[in-house]
């Protein structure tokens, strides 16, 4: 019987693993590219992922080595990359030389969070230092490109009703969003904003209260506003 590595494969089958494969995180959808390292965590571009050092975690949810397996192609990856395109472009105003909010929490970076697919749309929350919104991305042959900025909709969700805003991001394309917290101070580590988006997302398909039909803040965003 052969042992399992951290990245949960026996060492057979690890030793075939191919330097450059794609990783994807189980968790969070997120990839690891050997090409592009791990800038984050000082991981050199070139850096395969049975190399990474047993404790790196997900850059996104801080899931462990053992949480990513191969990435193939499909509906999986095409998430992947589409969350991976909203979460790099919104690390851009966090860039050394970039424009950073004037209410950033230096204690928390860019995270997507608890993303699964929902009516055949991925929906999950992202996390950044400015404010943490629950975030619904196109369907598979979807073509949200012509959203316009600013008009909103409602979404209904077992918990409740929402109002999501629609964007578009120059990398990520277009998505609707519907913001939670706008002040993200009171978090001291990403672990805890991290909790918080966990808890929103279980109380977001959770079903309504009787309550819930009239009281303007539905139980996800109750959730996430309790929890810190």
């Amino acid at each position: 019987m052969t042992a399992p590595n951290a990245a949960g494969h026996g060492r057979s089958e690890a030793d075939t693993l191919n330097p450059r494969a794609l990783m994807q995180c189980r968790i969070c959808w997120s990839p690891y590219d050997p090409a592009d390292g791990d800038s984050l965590r000082q991981i050199e571009p070139g850096t395969p992922f049975l190399a990474l050092p047993e404790e790196w975690t997900c850059p996104n949810c801080q899931a462990p080595k053992a949480a990513f397996v191969a990435r193939v192609g499909g509906h999986g990856a095409d998430l992947a990359n589409r969350l991976a395109a909203l979460v790099k472009d919104f690390r851009k105003g966090l860039a050394p030389n970039g424009p950073t909010p004037p209410n950033a929490n230096p204690a928390l970076r860019v995270a997507a969070v608890g993303t699964r697919v929902y009516h055949g749309r991925p929906v999950g929350v992202l996390i950044t230092p400015w404010f943490m919104s629950i975030v619904i991305l196109p369907g598979e042959g979807e073509d949200w490109s012509n959203l316009t900025p600013g008009a909103s909709e409602h979404v209904a969700f077992p918990s409740g009703r929402y109002e999501f805003l629609h964007n578009r991001r120059s990398g990520a394309g277009g998505y609707k969003s519907c913001n939670i917290l706008s002040d993200m101070s009171g978090f001291d580590s990403q672990a805890k904003a991290i909790a918080v988006a966990e808890r929103l997302i279980t109380a977001l398909y959770a079903p309504a209260e009787a309550e819930d039909e009239v009281n303007p803040l539905p139980a996800a965003q109750r959730a996430a506003a309790n929890g810190r």
